[in-house]
């Protein structure tokens, strides 16, 4: 029965692959979650097998905890139309959601700092570069509202700096 498991797993990912979804990481998790049913014996999916298997590693965030259990609820939602003995685990169990950090918000003085640290780099065109970077960022408010491009120039900076 257990092949029957592995089986619906791989007809699963591939329906939904065929609809547009790339679901790599879904579907490692999803076939670990079958590796695990396998390994206990266990012929279908319950609530309790996916909420033990969702929770490991123990020391693990929520937030990962319940991305597997996510895997598993959407591969029983798709099982449980053919396998009535499946059960779908309910939305409730493992409530965790990512939490953004606040972005860091550069003052205007901070701003100028770093566009006049960026004119003293080594030679003058990577400086006026820089400095041209830094500025655009800034009116825009890309580089002062925590934009993920803010990381990236921070160590082109580092590198140009040595």
């Amino acid at each position: 029965m257990t092949g029957a498991l592995r089986q619906a797993a791989a007809s699963y990912l591939q329906t939904r692959r065929s609809l547009g979804y790339q679901l790599q990481a879904h579907g490692r998790l999803l076939m670990s979650y079958i590796a695990d049913l396998e390994a206990s014996g266990q012929a279908t999916v319950t609530a309790a097998n996916a909420v033990a298997w969702a929770t490991r590693p123990a020391g693990a965030s929520p937030v990962w905890h319940a991305r597997r259990l996510s895997a598993a609820r959407c591969f029983a939602r798709y099982l449980s139309a053919t396998d009535p003995s499946c059960q779908v685990p309910p939305a409730w169990l493992l409530p965790a959601r990512y939490s953004r950090v606040a972005p860091y918000i550069y003052t205007q003085q901070q701003i100028d700092a770093l566009v006049h640290a960026a004119g003293t780099l080594g030679s003058p065109l990577p400086a006026a570069s820089c400095q041209a970077v830094i500025s655009l960022l800034a009116a825009t408010d890309a580089f002062s509202a925590g934009h993920p491009l803010r990381r990236k120039l921070i160590s082109a900076f580092a590198q140009l700096r040595g």
